[in-house]
């Protein structure tokens, strides 16, 4: 009787905390570039009403935002989709939320929003670690060489000089 009691109650929890709807969300293409339209499309077990799309930006290192676009379209029974052009590059999280105070999300993504073109100061950092990196290696390797023959020529005393 008691392992009925639990199961029944583990069911309940289970059912309790559950969305109400849930949903998938797809993007075409997966991985948007900045300024390039994508067509996000989103399939609803149960029709919420009026769905928006809520984007949070977590671009580089800059503090997140976020922004709410327009509705979503209705296309077919539970289908929705609508054009979608991401404003920066980075992670960023979609959210589908029904219209009204403090709903919570009915579908949900992560996707990786790509630049429209080579940043200039990925280029620049790039070539400035390379140089860093790169010249500590051979300005090392140009001491170990230097003491090495100063041990091999018995000039120990000149290094300590300079």
């Amino acid at each position: 009787m008691q392992g009925r009691i639990m199961a029944f109650i583990v069911a309940a929890v289970l059912a309790i905390s559950t969305s109400a709807w849930a949903g998938s969300m797809t993007i075409d293409p997966t991985h948007p570039k900045v300024g390039e339209a994508a067509t996000i499309t989103v399939t609803l077990d149960e029709d919420p009403g009026p769905v928006s799309l809520s984007v949070t930006y977590r671009p580089n290192s800059r503090t997140e935002h976020s922004v709410k676009e327009s509705a979503f379209t209705p296309t077919d029974g539970l289908t929705r989709s609508m054009q979608w052009t991401p404003s920066d590059a980075g992670i960023t999280a979609l959210a589908v939320v029904p219209e009204g105070e403090d709903a919570k999300a009915v579908a949900s993504t992560t996707v990786a929003t790509r630049f429209s073109g080579i940043p200039i100061s990925g280029v620049f950092i790039f070539l400035f670690a390379g140089v860093v990196l790169f010249g500590g290696m051979a300005w090392s390797i140009r001491i170990v060489m230097q003491h090495d023959l100063a041990t091999q020529t018995g000039t120990d005393h000149v290094l300590a000089d300079d």
